[in-house]
């Protein structure tokens, strides 16, 4: 419950500040002049169970995720509205967790599953091609497991990318998925650091 309302903190105190600092904004430095895009990210897995994953104890654990995205404004910023196909892949075992539910040894094979999600991106802060933001939505994972207790996950994710011409773009992205622990005991998380590249037409 703890990490809920820390979420819910986070979103409220970035919709105060973006409605505070909002103005007429120029167009969307995610898409310059187009009005769609696809996005292929690619993950590397950490063991990390925070919102912000380090990047460090990088496990055998790995995503690939394709996003067809539209621009949007929320308070007047500029951002991105987003339809994703996921795939986990996990091989082997690697670190061992112990707490009050046991012991347990991350088996990572055991989370390969496929997920949905819809979600949005808010850019806050740009230039004209360079930008940083945060993203936020709902998801459903094909299957439900030891390490996320429900198959509804809460998807946060922190990103910077680049505009390198009207049609591409280079982004790096934290992602993190957690049951927001709205059910079970099992909230361990997926945590993933990354690099997408984007087709804006």
């Amino acid at each position: 419950m703890v990490h809920m309302r820390k979420i819910t903190v986070f979103f409220l105190t970035m919709l105060l500040i973006a409605n505070a600092g909002a103005a007429d904004m120029p167009k969307n430095p995610i898409f310059g002049e187009r009005q769609n895009q696809i996005i292929l990210n690619i993950g590397q897995g950490v063991n990390n169970f925070g919102l912000i994953p380090v990047p460090e104890m990088f496990v055998p654990f790995n995503m690939i995720q394709l996003t067809y995205s539209q621009p949007v404004t929320v308070f007047r910023l500029p951002a991105r509205q987003n339809f994703s196909a996921i795939q986990t892949i996990g091989y082997g075992s690697k670190y061992q967790y112990t707490d009050y539910n046991g012991t347990f040894e991350w088996n990572w094979s055991d989370y390969a599953t496929q997920i949905a999600m819809i979600s949005w991106d808010v850019i806050f802060l740009h230039t004209e091609r360079w930008y940083f933001g945060v993203g936020a939505g709902v998801a459903i994972q094909g299957q439900q497991n030891d390490r996320e207790g429900t198959k509804f996950l809460l998807p946060f994710k922190l990103f910077t990318g680049y505009r390198i011409t009207d049609g591409w773009n280079i982004e790096l992205f934290t992602q993190h998925f957690s049951n927001g622990d709205t059910g079970g005991s099992a909230n361990y998380s997926y945590n993933f650091i990354g690099l997408g590249v984007g087709y804006n037409f």
